[in-house]
């Protein structure tokens, strides 16, 4: 019996593997918790609120927006010195590097002099909660407070960059050029200032770079143009002084001589392949000019020529050589030469690679805190907060608010669904009842009463208990609605209250006869002398008496089976009140003379745990319950909880009908 009925609600029945899952169970369970989660929201949007109106700093952003210049633009067709940007990945992501490099930030602070900004240097700050409360302790407890190391000019650099760059961000547009350089501070004016300082900076870094790298080229030219320049000199001095130290033949001369050559070669023919002319116009060295053989004078002539034509062309040679030598030194010298012309005119014609599309606006309100959306925010939190407390509520829930939950954690049937109404007075409920014969509580009585008549397999039971597991379930009050319902028929009624601790029936009706249930048991009266008839309900009542003598021996004595006895022969129906079964032991006595016995469950205040104990102490005993009535339910409440078909639902059907 121990089940939990959560789960039944909220699953279907489905196969012996698995089961689906009610969606509209689930709905209904999250519909339930709004109150809860509105209460939380709005909980949580006024303290939002207090936050961003009254404790929260506001910061200001603003934004700068610069662009990579892909594009370069010629005055005239002159190579620059260092190249411009290209706009691949890896380049945009090394210029927003560049952006947040310490050493361009750095120039900013320097130029904004952020390091007499408290916001950016926290040494010049007040003392927080926190020193101070240091700082009291201290003195509370008479301790010297360390002495405060004045801040050096780099750590207060390092402070106002570091602060810098957790207020700056650099972003590049997605597939583009394009770099937002967004900067947050206190103040509006401060943030647009820093955000237009870096913009200005890192376009002034660049064009700065550029001259840099062309005056230190163009003053590297000017160096290695005058050293070219003296080794042309010394070029073409070498090829003067080579010329004019020289004597070549003119070109007349040297044909008349070649001429000459061939006659004498041809005289000589015979004898040119011998080893001694060979020998002779080329001797070996080691060899003396008076062990050659001796030349015929052509031969001799012929070789002279010889040599004369060989020293002139060795004089050509060396002349060609120098010649080269002076060419090359003077191309490479007009090459720098002009080179370092073309360096000298781009100094005043650099361009920056990147192009300021705007500057940042001061901006109008506070990027932080961002009310609406902290509301916003605040506001889903709550909610979800308070959905969450509501779910953990609903999880740990273990009292019973639809009969489909009552009947499924005790497999037992339920008979009736009884509203509650405002009033809690015996006299209020019983004058309503009477009046309102047709209300919705006078029919679920009427539908209690039918179901417990065919509850019987023959004729309807004629003595009708009602217990509960607590005081204050309603069970009193039941009882004398039921009679009244059940006289209603044209039924002889008695009403017994066997709760005689309490006495609560006779408080309810007023003093009446001094002598009751008690006198019957105890023999010092009889059953009609004692009992009252109620015009109110249209029934007789026995009233309770309060007694030194254990209740429970009374009940169990032959006095009372011969009082019912003599009552169901006098009675068409008989309905006893009894108490609480986890109290005292008299229901559970008194229920074993019963015909029908109804359990009563308070709605959305009896427990799992208790009806299961209750219940139990019926089985101990071989007492089987009839039915289970879930009493005083709220009609708001069963609509809440989603019940379709029940009270909440038919509430308002039932009122169309009578009026019909």
């Amino acid at each position: 019996m121990n089940r939990l009925a959560p789960d039944h609600a909220l699953f279907r029945p489905g196969s012996d593997d698995e089961r689906a899952i009610d969606l509209g169970a689930w709905l209904r369970v999250v519909w339930r918790g709004r109150a809860l989660a509105l209460a939380c929201a709005f909980l949580a949007i006024s303290l939002a609120a207090g936050w961003g109106l009254r404790i929260a700093e506001p910061r200001f952003t603003a934004t700068a927006v610069v662009m990579l210049e892909s594009r370069e633009e010629r005055i005239v067709d002159l190579k620059d010195v260092i190249s411009g940007l290209s706009g691949d990945t890896t380049v945009i992501n090394s210029e927003v590097e560049v952006i947040r490099g310490r050493a361009l930030l750095a120039g900013v602070v320097k130029q904004e002099g952020l390091i007499h900004d408290p916001e950016f240097n926290p040494a010049l700050r007040p003392p927080g909660p926190l020193a101070r409360l240091k700082s009291s302790a201290a003195r509370w407890l008479g301790q010297p407070l360390a002495p405060t190391r004045p801040q050096t000019p780099q750590q207060a650099e390092n402070a106002a960059l570091d602060t810098l760059l957790r207020q700056l961000t650099v972003r590049n547009v997605p597939d583009s050029l394009v770099f937002q350089i967004i900067v947050e501070t206190s103040t509006a004016e401060k943030s647009a200032r820093l955000a237009n300082a870096v913009v200005d900076t890192y376009v002034t870094s660049q064009l700065s770079v550029k001259a840099n790298a062309t005056e230190q080229a163009s003053r590297w030219l000017v160096r290695r143009v005058a050293d070219l320049k003296a080794e042309l000199a010394d070029a073409e001095a070498r090829l003067s002084d080579a010329r004019a130290g020289t004597d070549l033949m003119e070109p007349r001369t040297r044909a008349v001589l070649e001429g000459r050559i061939r006659e004498l070669r041809a005289i000589v023919a015979p004898d040119r392949g011998s080893a001694a002319f060979l020998s002779a116009i080329k001797p070996e060295p080691g060899i003396t000019a008076a062990a050659l053989p001796v030349l015929s004078p052509e031969e001799t002539e012929l070789s002279g020529l010889l040599s004369r034509l060989d020293a002139d062309a060795a004089k050509v040679s060396l002349i060609d050589q120098l010649t080269r030598e002076a060419d090359a030194s003077r191309l490479l010298y007009e090459t720098f030469l002009a080179r370092m012309k073309e360096t000298a005119l781009q100094l005043g014609i650099q361009k920056s690679d990147s192009r300021l599309l705007s500057r940042a606006a001061v901006p109008a309100l506070p990027s932080s805190p961002n009310l609406p959306r902290l509301l916003a925010i605040a506001a889903l939190f709550g909610a979800c907060a308070g959905l969450g407390l509501h779910l953990l509520r609903e999880a740990g829930q273990t009292t019973f608010r639809t009969v489909r939950e009552l009947e499924f954690f005790t497999n037992r049937n339920v008979l009736g669904q009884i509203p509650a109404l405002r009033s809690r007075s015996l006299p209020a409920i019983r004058n309503y009842l009477a009046k309102h014969p047709n209300s919705a509580i006078a029919e679920a009585l009427r539908n209690l009463r039918t179901s417990v008549f065919l509850s019987g397999r023959g004729e309807p039971p004629q003595v009708i208990v009602l217990s509960s597991a607590l005081p204050g379930d309603g069970k009193t009050t039941l009882s004398m609605a039921l009679a009244q319902s059940t006289a209603a028929m044209g039924r002889r009624v008695l009403l017994i209250e066997g709760d005689i601790r309490r006495g609560l029936v006779r408080r309810h009706f007023g003093p009446r006869a001094a002598r009751g249930l008690l006198a019957v048991l105890t023999g010092k009266a009889d059953l009609a002398d004692v009992t009252y008839h109620s015009r109110a309900i249209g029934a007789d009542v026995l009233f309770g008496e309060r007694s030194a003598v254990n209740s429970s021996d009374l009940f169990a004595g032959q006095r009372f089976d011969a009082m019912l006895a003599e009552a169901r022969a006098k009675y068409d129906t008989i309905i006893i009140d009894t108490p609480p079964v986890l109290i005292v032991p008299d229901a559970r006595i008194i229920a074993r003379a019963a015909d029908a016995t109804l359990f009563v469950i308070r709605w959305n205040s009896t427990t799992q745990h208790q009806a299961e104990e209750a219940l139990h102490m019926f089985d101990t005993v071989d007492v089987p319950v009839t039915g289970l009535v879930l009493n005083q339910i709220s009609l708001s409440g069963m609509r809440r909880y989603g019940v379709s078909g029940g009270l909440g639902t038919y509430k308002a059907l039932g009122r169309k009908y009578y009026r019909v």
